[in-house]
């Protein structure tokens, strides 16, 4: 034991701790770093299924339905934590210039678009409402005295969610769709035995 703790303390056997413990601190580092960018990956991978059924949803959904409902809102976060981090620059550059594309301008403008058009509907909304309550603690009908009200809410509700659609449609549903077929970091991890190994099998619904 003695002759043994002589050859790691004296000056080679020091060296050699040193480089030993540098390389398995640089190991480490690259084995987080791997598992960092692979989870990062995957969740911009669900982002954007996510913000694809969103789509669907809204292309999909009544006039009503929309108007009852919290109108669409498509997630920038993930995509803007890659932009900090730099896990986005990781990605293939065609496949990273169409993701970048589709967060801005087109997930950002929708976003801006939608906020204007759901602020529309909701004024008209409030000043049915507001009619409503009014008439009622008049004892009066609302149907009868709020009708103009009622049938401007209505008129906003259908034109506005037709728009809405019809945007969403030709200038985001497309985009998505073909963003998510394209990238599938889950299915990478999958054939990964490295990737495997370090961070397991296990996928959501919405990465398979």
């Amino acid at each position: 034991m003695k002759n043994l703790l002589s050859k790691f303390f004296n000056k080679n056997g020091l060296i050699v701790t040193l480089l030993l413990g540098l390389i398995v601190s640089v190991v480490a580092s690259r084995i987080e770093n791997l598992i960092q960018k692979q989870r990062y990956l995957e969740l911009l991978q669900i982002e954007i299924r996510t913000n694809y059924l969103t789509a669907l949803r809204t292309i999909n959904a009544t006039a009503s339905e929309l108007s009852t409902q919290t109108f669409p809102y498509f997630s920038t976060a993930v995509y803007e934590a890659g932009l900090e981090s730099g896990y986005i620059l990781t990605i293939s550059p065609l496949l990273q210039s169409q993701i970048m594309s589709i967060y801005n301008p087109f997930l950002q403008e929708t976003n801006h678009f939608v906020k204007q058009q759901s602020m529309i509907v909701e004024e008209y909304n409030r000043g049915w409402q507001k009619c409503v309550f009014e008439q009622t603690l008049e004892s009066n009908d609302p149907s009868s005295f709020c009708a103009k009200e009622k049938q401007l809410k209505e008129f906003a509700d259908q034109v506005i969610t037709s728009e809405l659609k019809q945007y969403i449609s030709t200038s985001v549903e497309k985009e998505l769709q073909e963003i998510s077929n394209k990238f599938n970091p889950t299915q990478n991890r999958l054939k990964s035995p490295l990737l495997r190994l370090l961070m397991g099998t296990e996928v959501l619904g919405i990465q398979k």
